[in-house]
């Protein structure tokens, strides 16, 4: 099942690939947060009507039990089969798309410019574990991950830090992977 945006006002897509997320911003990085071996948060090609649109952010979508729910691609929501069971939805407040799971904000999508997007996200990981990006908190996780990239100070994610050309921005482990 596919949910999309009603008109091109909600359509997020960019020229460049700048986004936001935990207070840092990334340039030209496909894979902005990715945990173990799956990319939660990253930048993919945008189509509209099957001809390129420069970039949008894609989000994969898991509960707290690792279940995976769904995979939001700028404006649009692909639901798994266990995604229909719940309630996942998107809502379009101005310049912005903003996903709810029973009315809890799972992630926001806010246009600023031409070619930047800031995002904020509290996502589950496939192995369960939390995880939160802000402009204010920076980047928060649960103990069961370690950040591998960028090294922490104090355990503390390093705010205001613009990533460039990188293939992954934030690499992180989790202490159950294998």
């Amino acid at each position: 099942m596919v949910f999309e945006g009603e008109n091109m006002e909600q359509w997020i897509y960019y020229e460049k690939p700048t986004v936001g997320f935990a207070g840092s911003t990334f340039f030209n990085i496909p894979i902005i947060l990715k945990i173990d071996d799956y990319p939660l948060i990253q930048v993919v090609d945008a189509e509209q009507n099957s001809i390129p649109a420069g970039y949008t952010v894609e989000f994969e979508i898991y509960n707290s039990d690792g279940i995976y729910l769904a995979k939001a691609k700028g404006s649009r929501l692909f639901l798994t089969s266990e995604g229909e069971k719940v309630n996942l939805k998107l809502r379009y407040p101005s310049l912005m798309t903003v996903c709810e799971l029973d009315g809890r904000t799972l992630f926001e999508m806010r246009r600023q410019e031409a070619a930047a997007l800031n995002t904020r996200a509290e996502l589950y990981t496939p192995n369960g574990s939390f995880i939160k990006g802000n402009d204010t908190e920076g980047l928060l996780f649960s103990e069961t991950l370690t950040c591998v990239e960028p090294a922490l100070v104090n355990n503390s994610f390093l705010e205001n830090k613009e990533f460039k050309d990188k293939m992954i921005g934030i690499q992180m482990m989790s202490s159950t992977s294998s």
